[in-house]
């Protein structure tokens, strides 16, 4: 009932859910010695992930990167250029 709870208010992900589940079986199986008649719960379940390699990265030319570049001022511009490798001496 406490696991049918937790699941309906959703205060553990499904991992912890899962991990209490069988330790709540261990505990009346192997150190209680008795046997667990309804060892149904209502249990969360884990978030459908949707794939985030859905397309070709897209890849700039030299004169993309450097107008984007020449649009940026100050700080942002120099960290940018040291990500870009286009810090010229």
């Amino acid at each position: 009932m406490w696991l049918t709870h937790v699941a309906l208010v959703g205060t553990v992900s499904p991992a912890s859910q899962n991990v209490v589940f069988q330790d709540v079986l261990f505990l009346f199986r192997e150190v209680r010695a008795k046997p667990v008649e309804n060892g149904s719960a209502l249990r969360s379940k884990y978030p459908q992930r949707v794939p985030t390699v859905l397309s070709v990265p897209t890849v700039l030319s030299v004169p993309e990167v450097s107008r984007q570049l020449n649009e940026l001022k100050g700080h942002n511009r120099m960290i940018a250029q040291v990500r870009y490798g286009c810090v010229r001496a």
